[in-house]
């Protein structure tokens, strides 16, 4: 017996330290590939901007980023890599937090949840983008474990940090408040051992502030070396009070539409253990419950709400579904053969399904009949309905429940996965994913190697050449011009600039007073969400593609930085 505890063990930390290396690789590959997109750059400069000594025009509260990426430019380059990486570690982390509520959660649960989150797409996503997002869900959870186990000097050190978080931090906390506030009043907390807990936090509670405030005072400081932690604390309330009166443009459909296609594992299968609850309720599944449910609503609610934001909905809802499949993962009954053998059968007909389904749809396709796919897709729908109720009927309904049940979980895992690369960024079409913040910046590589280029040629250096952008201050457009020597930003374009290479956001009225060449690049690139019709929505959920608004931008560069141009000047007409 006692060996084979310790198997198990030894198997368990196997597979928590395989769902780390997965999860932090999936969180660093490629991760400073794609360009940083106005909201990320504002943060990002604003950190290069403390790194240098300079004052940045911008003011983010996300204090927590902004301390320790600050201390990353300090030390190292100013690279779209150091600007992602403590998202990307604190989101990483995130994946081992089910380990600390295993003895709540169960073990099975716990790991189950645990390759959830390493491999979920909008943890990904808000992992490999600068923001707040990852450390706010991170010293949350935190919180909760320090407090439930009764580690009051941790808790203290981990809600300072907490604090740091900006405004994600209330998103998440807000709804969580009023979760346990009506759970508190519905049971009060006989299960969770409430009592218990306030009382150890009244014996406490100076120790626990002691620390908190210490946390504050010299973390978020960076050891008293960057007092912007402190100011960025009290914004972040702030800028989230403001959001009320502040809509961004994201509508309550794109949020439930991301849910479905990028998590449809923990939307339907704690959908399903939600409503599990109305017929027997269990404690930990329905604080759960009502926790998703007010996240939900808040999400709702909030005008200033981003796609990124069903990460505080996702959490309950993913241990909701851990869960329910812990309980549906099971092989130690006698028909698991036969279960298994129906599920791989069910699973090939799925696919046969998702294959015409996508032929339908494929965005290449110019046959007018679609009755021969139509037909095929119902047929494969329909004998899979026949099957269960002929063999739940005339043999085991074991069989088919977990034949079916496993058939369809394998198959939304595949639609899963292929969701999360692209939400990770790794694969086609990043400028159609949802959980990017703000327009995709599409060409800057391009507009960077052919001003690199021009520059090399003219005065044997990539960044030398003198540049100057006009109308174009945003700040996608100075983290871009960190990197030049030369490169000047002004508001209206005047005629008699001299300037090598001129930088323009229209082609319209530009006349130069010298002969100058002109190309145009595609700078700002997103989906047009609110236009897209029925089969634009199918073909962006199979495929990843969606028609696009773009910003283009104008490069001009003097006739004389071209090889020959005083050959070519002298030619006559």
């Amino acid at each position: 017996m006692m060996k084979k505890n310790s198997f198990s063990l030894n198997g368990e930390k196997v597979l928590y330290g395989l769902i780390l290396i997965i999860g932090l690789a999936l969180r660093l590959i490629q991760l400073g590939k794609l360009p940083l997109s106005d909201e990320e750059a504002r943060l990002a400069l604003q950190a290069f901007g403390l790194a240098s000594g300079e004052s940045s025009p911008f003011f983010n509260p996300d204090g927590g980023y902004l301390i320790t990426t600050t201390g990353l430019f300090f030390i190292f380059s100013k690279s779209e890599f150091l600007a992602r990486l403590i998202p990307a570690l604190a989101g990483t982390l995130i994946c081992l937090i089910p380990l600390a509520f295993q003895r709540l959660l169960g073990r099975k649960t716990a790991l189950i949840a645990a390759f959830g989150l390493a491999l979920d797409g909008g943890w990904l996503a808000a992992s490999r983008q600068a923001g707040s997002h990852t450390w706010a869900v991170l010293f949350l959870l935190a919180v909760i474990w320090a407090v439930s186990s009764r580690r009051w000097k941790m808790a203290g050190i981990f809600s300072g940090l907490l604090l740091l978080g900006g405004v994600e931090v209330w998103k998440g906390l807000i709804p969580l408040g009023v979760a346990i506030g009506v759970y508190n009043l519905w049971f009060r907390w006989e299960s969770f051992a409430w009592n218990d807990v306030w009382l150890s936090f009244r014996n406490n509670w100076k120790e626990f502030l002691t620390w908190a405030v210490g946390a504050l005072l010299v973390l978020g400081s960076l050891f008293l070396i960057l007092p912007t932690g402190w100011s960025a604390m009290g914004g972040g309330l702030i800028s989230y009070l403001r959001g009320w009166n502040n809509p961004s443009g994201v509508s309550v459909g794109m949020i439930l539409t991301a849910m479905l296609i990028y998590q449809p594992i923990s939307t339907l299968f704690g959908l399903i253990a939600s409503l599990r609850q109305i017929k027997k309720s269990v404690s930990l599944e329905l604080f759960l419950t009502i926790w998703s449910f007010f996240a939900l609503i808040h999400c709702f609610l909030y005008p200033a709400r981003e796609v990124l934001d069903v990460l505080w909905v996702s959490l309950p809802l993913l241990g909701l579904a851990a869960r329910l499949l812990s309980s549906l993962l099971r092989f130690n009954f006698d028909q698991r053969i036969a279960a298994l053998i129906y599920g791989v059968v069910v699973l090939i007909f799925l696919m046969f399904t998702s294959q015409n389904i996508m032929r339908l749809f494929s965005p290449g396709r110019v046959a007018v009949n679609t009755q021969p796919e139509i037909i095929a897709i119902l047929a494969a729908l329909l004998f899979v309905i026949i099957s269960v109720i002929l063999i739940g009927w005339g043999w085991s309904t074991r069989v088919a429940g977990y034949g079916v049940t496993w058939g369809l979980l394998v198959w939304l895992m595949l639609f899963w996965l292929s969701g999360s690369f692209h939400a990770a960024g790794l694969g086609e079409n990043p400028e159609t994913n949802p959980f990017r913040r703000g327009w995709f910046i599409s060409e800057a590589d391009l507009l960077k190697d052919t001003i690199g280029d021009l520059s090399e040629l003219n005065v044997r250096s990539r960044t030398g050449l003198d540049v100057m952008a006009i109308g174009l201050d945003q700040p996608a457009m100075r983290w871009f011009a960190r990197e030049f020597t030369n490169f000047k930003f002004e508001n209206t374009f005047q005629p008699q600039i001299q300037s090598s290479i001129v930088l323009t956001g229209s082609s319209e009225g530009v006349v130069f007073g010298e002969n100058y060449r002109g190309q145009d690049f595609h700078w700002q690139v997103q989906p047009i969400w609110d236009l897209m019709t029925a089969k634009e929505w199918m073909q962006w959920a199979i495929f990843k593609i969606a028609p696009l608004e773009n910003k283009m931008i104008f490069l001009w560069a003097r006739e004389s930085l071209f090889p020959g141009s005083e050959i070519s000047n002298e030619v006559q007409p």
